[in-house]
């Protein structure tokens, strides 16, 4: 995860965590984005 990719997911942490009181974090390491190279990272609600 790169500097800029992990300051966003702090910024989502953070927006999410003002309204939901659990959060499910899922990162994909077998499926790399062909365009970046990057692996998928889904944040829900835990409800």
């Amino acid at each position: 995860m790169t500097r800029d990719q992990a300051v966003l997911l702090a910024r989502v942490l953070l927006a999410v965590s003002q309204e939901w009181d659990e959060i499910d974090v899922t990162a994909y390491r077998f499926e790399r984005r062909k365009s970046d190279g990057t692996y998928h990272i889904t944040v829900t609600s835990a409800k």
